[in-house]
C-alpha cells in the first residue's frame, strides 16, 4: 500500500508539473513595426502626421502632388467614353448580320465581317476600361491613409521633397501599432515547450498581466530562438521593460 500511495504522489507530481506555466523572461518593444510607402513617384505635398504622433484608421499620413494622375485619369475616362459608340454601332450591325444571315441575304464572309468588326470595338473598349482602373488606383495612392490605429516612428521625406519609386526602398513612414506591444524572449535551445504562432499566452509587466499570442518564433543560428508575443497594451512607459515575462501554460 506503501508502496502504491507513493506512486500516486510521484505521478500527481508529475501531472502538476506538467501542467505548471512557462514563465519566459521578456522585453517590451513596439509591434507591427512597418515601413510604408506609395507605388507612385510624385512631389511631397504636406506631411500630416509627425514622428511620436498617433493617427486612426483612415487618417492621412503623407499627401502628393498628384495632378498628373489626376488629369491622366480624366484623359482615360473621356477615351474610354468616345469608345462606347462604336461599340453600340458595332453591335447594331452585328444583330442585323445576324438576322441577314439567317434568312441567307447575307454571305458567310459578310456575316463574319460583322462579328469581327464587333469584337475589336468591344476589345477596344474593354481594354480603355481597363486603363481607366489602373488610372483610378495611380490617382489613389496620392494619400497615404493609416489602415489602424498607429504611432508614427519615423517620417522618412519632408514637404517639397520628390518621392521616388527609383530609390533603393522608398518609404515615406515608418509606424508601429498604435493598440497592442511586444514583448520578445530569448531562449537556449532545446526548449522544454513546445512553442507555435498564435498559441494564446499572458504577458505580465509593471505589475499587471495582459492577454496575448505568441506572433513568430525565430530560430537563431547561435542555437538560440527568440519568441515574440503581441499582447493587448499601449503604453510607451513599458517600452524596453526588461522585467516582463511571457507566460505559457
Amino acid at each position: 500500500m506503501k508502496l502504491h500511495h507513493a506512486l500516486a504522489l510521484i505521478l500527481l507530481f508529475m501531472f502538476q508539473h506538467s501542467l505548471r506555466a512557462a514563465e519566459l523572461d521578456a522585453v517590451v518593444g513596439w509591434a507591427d513595426v512597418r515601413q510604408l510607402g506609395v507605388p507612385i513617384t510624385a512631389q511631397v505635398n504636406k506631411v500630416n502626421s509627425a514622428a511620436g504622433s498617433y493617427v486612426k484608421a483612415g487618417d492621412t499620413m503623407v499627401s502628393l502632388s498628384c495632378g498628373i494622375y489626376k488629369a491622366r485619369l480624366l484623359q482615360q475616362q473621356a477615351l474610354s467614353a468616345g469608345l462606347l459608340p462604336a461599340v453600340e454601332t458595332a453591335l447594331k450591325e452585328k444583330e442585323l448580320a445576324d438576322d441577314l444571315f439567317e434568312r441567307t441575304v447575307l454571305s458567310e464572309v459578310e456575316h463574319r465581317n460583322a462579328e469581327l468588326l464587333y469584337i475589336k470595338a468591344k476589345s477596344d473598349y474593354e481594354s480603355s476600361l481597363a486603363i481607366v482602373e489602373q488610372a483610378k488606383l495611380q490617382a489613389g495612392y496620392c494619400e497615404l491613409k493609416a489602415d489602424s490605429a498607429l504611432l508614427i516612428l519615423k517620417v522618412h521625406v519632408m514637404s517639397g521633397e520628390v518621392y521616388s519609386l527609383e530609390s533603393a526602398k522608398p518609404v515615406l513612414v515608418t509606424v508601429a501599432s498604435g493598440k497592442m506591444m511586444l514583448a520578445s524572449s530569448k531562449q537556449a535551445l532545446p526548449l522544454e515547450k513546445v512553442y507555435s504562432t498564435g498559441l494564446p499566452v499572458k504577458v505580465a509587466v509593471a505589475g499587471k498581466q495582459y492577454s496575448g499570442q505568441i506572433q513568430s518564433v525565430n530560430y537563431l543560428a547561435d542555437n538560440s530562438v527568440i519568441i515574440n508575443a503581441t499582447f493587448d497594451a499601449f503604453d510607451p512607459k513599458l517600452l524596453a521593460n526588461n522585467t516582463a515575462k511571457i507566460i505559457v501554460q
